[in-house]
């Protein structure tokens, strides 16, 4: 989907080492988790601003289920939050219906927006439903360090429940999660993306949710999370009958994210 990753070589992610996997003998955890990751991402001589994202972030909160940015926020009470990472055209009506179901059940909801990043472009075609392959490690080099950020930056607000933060990412928005291992995090979810995770994640203790369709009409090729994952602990597949991408307004998915999120928050 979003190109190949050689696990043998080193990527200069915020605190992230992929490790190669024909000789690792242990996983290592992140360090400087307390640390905000640098804001700026370096990639073939180009330089993303990745603060820009968390500026122009989206926040939805339970008691105002409308847009309000984070210098704006003001709540009396802590609240569990996620993350949502948007897909590869943007912030748009889908991601906002998670948003709100999530608000539903109590959370704050984050959606970073990677396009407000100076120079980051839409790496896809919707009318063809297909990606820029030649942009897939700066994808994931971009949507990584915005998730590392977003989950530094939450740390500072007296409103964020630190025992129970998530993150989500739909379809690109998956690429965010791919190389996590941040255990503040109680869990991941990905949705309408293969988990082409990192070798590196495969030791994670995580619990990760994912939701496909039979027939993804972006990804299918490459095919369904459960085949893809390995030997993942704490995972668990909810696939949906049928042709889609989108997933939000499924009874299916809305129901295994509410088991996900009581059998995980504390």
């Amino acid at each position: 989907m979003l190109g190949n990753l050689s696990f043998a070589q080193t990527l200069p992610f915020p605190d992230i080492v992929i490790p190669d996997y024909n000789n690792i003998k242990e996983f290592p955890k992140q360090q400087g988790l307390s640390q905000i990751p640098n804001e700026i991402v370096s990639i073939d001589g180009k330089k993303y601003n990745i603060d820009y994202s968390w500026k122009n972030a989206e926040i939805y909160t339970p008691e105002n289920k409308s847009n309000t940015k984070i210098n704006n926020i003001s709540l009396e009470k802590k609240y569990p939050v996620l993350i949502l990472m948007h897909g590869c055209n943007g912030i748009n009506a889908h991601v906002r219906t998670w948003a709100n179901f999530f608000n539903s059940f109590g959370f704050v909801v984050v959606l970073p927006d990677s396009l407000a990043i100076p120079g980051r472009a839409v790496w896809c075609n919707p009318s063809t439903r297909t990606f820029d392959e030649s942009k897939g490690q700066i994808a994931y080099k971009i949507r990584s360090t915005e998730a590392a950020y977003a989950m530094a930056k939450l740390q500072d607000f007296p409103w964020v429940d630190k025992k129970n933060i998530f993150i989500m990412g739909h379809s690109e928005g998956g690429a965010a999660l791919q190389f996590i291992t941040d255990e503040r995090f109680n869990g991941i979810i990905f949705s309408g993306n293969p988990c082409k995770i990192s070798y590196y994640m495969r030791n994670s203790k995580i619990p990760i949710l994912a939701i496909n369709w039979t027939n993804d009409t972006w990804v299918a090729h490459l095919g369904l999370c459960k085949d893809n994952w390995g030997e993942q602990k704490n995972a668990t597949q909810v696939i949906l009958d049928g042709s889609g991408h989108d997933t939000a307004y499924s009874e299916i998915a809305q129901n295994g994210i509410k088991d996900f999120l009581k059998k995980y928050s504390k």
